[in-house]
């Protein structure tokens, strides 16, 4: 069976959207108005980047997975996804932000989780 192209398209958007936050991310420091945003964060300004890093390195490992036709990868992205998003909501002042998140993760999982692409993730299992 082949890839659904929705999964290409979405394990290629995961890896590449995460490697440019990982070089992203740290660059911010540079940003005084990041750098003030940033800090009205519940958490210090190292940990809410640490944590920006890690999920990223994350969903690098989740496109692989999804490039792959591994059903862990799935499953892996929308843990992360979710408990960044709960992180996020007690951390942040910015509630609003969380908005596009949830919506992402909405559509991320309808795709990651449709039948076809089920079909295709315990046939690449097996």
């Amino acid at each position: 069976m082949k890839r659904p192209i929705s999964l290409g398209i979405l394990g290629w958007f995961m890896i590449v959207t995460s490697a440019i936050s990982l070089v992203e991310l740290p660059l911010s420091l540079r940003n005084p108005l990041a750098v003030e945003m940033l800090s009205r964060s519940l958490l210090p300004v190292w940990a809410t980047l640490a944590v920006g890093c890690v999920s990223a390195l994350f969903n690098i490992v989740s496109g692989i997975g999804v490039l792959k036709g591994h059903a862990w990868s799935r499953t892996l992205y929308v843990a992360v996804a979710a408990i960044g998003l709960v992180v996020s909501g007690i951390s942040t002042p910015f509630k609003g932000l969380l908005i596009p998140g949830v919506v992402l993760l909405a559509i991320f999982s309808f795709f990651l989780y449709r039948p076809a692409a089920t079909a295709y993730f315990h046939r690449a299992d097996a």
